[in-house]
């Protein structure tokens, strides 16, 4: 049990330095792109028109006490929107959990810290917490600006707890 804790105690104080690391971490640009082009659904298409404004938007407010003064290197975050899938009208309500953004995000940190790259999906369901107080998802369109508001944050949510 001893040899146990002694392990348990020894990680925990080598990771410290990586969190601390990861929270200091000042982010130097923030890119997003995405070909909404290639979104068949024509409300989709209307609706998340400004996507990637928006997207780079709603992470730098989430990020904001860690945006790199001018000059200073920082973490360059992009994302390539790949996909938006959203239920339409015509579908029943319990397909609205089926809508979801998702995209590949790199994130290139300066010097010698570890970069990443991943894919990040986010559904309506994870979007829901970010709805205002007594809204139901599931009795929203998935055109509406709440709908669309929660699910950007939401995955700007995800991002910024990876900078965090």
């Amino acid at each position: 049990m001893k040899s146990f804790l002694k392990t348990t105690a020894v990680a925990a104080l080598l990771s410290l330095p990586l969190a601390a690391t990861a929270a200091e971490t000042a982010v130097s640009d923030i890119s997003v792109e995405a070909d909404l082009s290639s979104i068949q659904n024509a409300t989709a298409a209307s609706v998340w028109a400004n996507l990637p404004t928006d997207l780079e938007s709603a992470l730098a407010v989430q990020l904001s006490d860690q945006i790199a003064a001018d000059g200073e290197d920082g973490a360059q975050i992009m994302i390539d929107i790949t996909s938006v899938e959203l239920a339409s009208s015509f579908e029943s309500v319990a397909d609205l959990a089926d809508s979801r953004i998702s995209g590949d995000v790199v994130i290139e940190r300066p010097g010698d810290q570890y970069d990443e790259a991943y894919n990040l999906t986010v559904s309506a369901e994870q979007a829901a917490v970010l709805l205002p107080a007594g809204s139901d998802i599931m009795l929203l369109a998935p055109g509406s600006t709440e709908f669309y508001t929660a699910m950007v944050g939401a995955f700007a949510n995800n991002i910024a707890e990876k900078m965090q």
